[in-house]
């Protein structure tokens, strides 16, 4: 028996150049149209980082304010909230599109994007958790130099 859905036959016209035939019509995969799914992904990864790193130093100034715990437990809190909630986001990735999916799927042009080859979560780790930290540490850090200089 046939199986029942969307009939997909990958046909190579050219290395760069996939045509995936479908009933209702043709997607077309190349380098470019990968290349703008990637720097879509990309940028949705920056703007969650940043908002999270300011949801989190908004949460440490909050836990500042009360002076619940101490200065580095607070901090190391706040960090491991953004980290984990960063990587999960990113990994989860509620941005995609039936492009950026596959161009991830297809083995030629997941080498178009950032860390095709590898697993959401790994994605997630890095692009979300890692990236997010970061950020976040950064604001802290100048934060903390504006209060030095208003008090010196």
């Amino acid at each position: 028996m046939a199986e029942k859905g969307p009939l997909k036959m990958p046909i190579t016209l050219s290395p760069a150049l996939i045509i995936l035939q479908e009933n209702a019509g043709q997607v077309q995969l190349d380098s470019i149209t990968c290349g703008g799914a990637n720097r879509d992904f990309i940028i949705a990864c920056i703007v969650i980082a940043v908002a999270l790193a300011l949801l989190g130093l908004l949460a440490k100034m909050v836990l500042d304010r009360r002076l619940v715990w101490t200065s580095a437990l607070r901090l190391i809190i706040t960090l491991l909230l953004v980290f984990l909630i960063g990587s999960g986001l990113v990994a989860w990735n509620p941005t995609k599109t039936d492009t950026w999916l596959d161009c991830i799927k297809d083995p030629e042009f997941s080498q178009f994007m950032l860390m095709g080859t590898l697993s959401a979560i790994v994605r997630g780790i890095v692009m979300g958790g890692f990236l997010s930290s970061a950020i976040f540490f950064v604001f802290v850090i100048v934060v903390a130099m504006i209060r030095r200089m208003r008090k010196g």
